[in-house]
């Protein structure tokens, strides 16, 4: 599962992000940097696999979860009561462009799996959604 095709494809696709959608390493430096937002990252939350089912090799189906992390600023709004509008209108884009999409080398299509608030500070609302799709590890022996 390559992260870097969800990125391309939120960037080619998602105008409000303006192409501002980054990976891990991205979010981590984001924390202590000023951002424009609204800024996406990319980051692969977890896997899980069920048993090999083959005789003469491995052969299993490996579920991937991957996480949006989306963040927007609104300086006018210091209670946070506006930013949730602001932040569904950009999850809404982002779920459109990805649910249903069938990555490269991947089993199935993107699936929604779930999102939450990752918190509120400085005048910028943090929201992760998680998305999940299949993909199989072959190995003959």
């Amino acid at each position: 599962m390559k992260i870097i095709d969800f990125i391309e494809r939120l960037k080619d696709n998602c105008p409000s992000l303006a192409r501002r959608v980054y990976g891990a390493a991205e979010a981590a430096a984001a924390k202590t940097n000023s951002m424009v937002t609204p800024v996406a990252f990319v980051i692969p939350m977890a896997e899980s696999a069920k048993g090999s089912f083959t005789t003469g090799g491995h052969h299993q189906e490996i579920t991937a979860q991957i996480g949006v992390l989306i963040a927007i600023t609104n300086k006018t709004d210091l209670r946070g009561e506006n930013a949730h509008d602001d932040i569904e209108k950009v999850r809404d884009e982002i779920r459109i462009t990805l649910c249903a999409w069938q990555p490269p080398d991947s089993a199935t299509p993107v699936d929604f799996v779930g999102g939450q608030l990752i918190g509120y500070d400085n005048y910028t609302m943090r929201w992760s959604d998680v998305f999940a799709t299949n993909y199989y590890y072959r190995k003959v022996t």
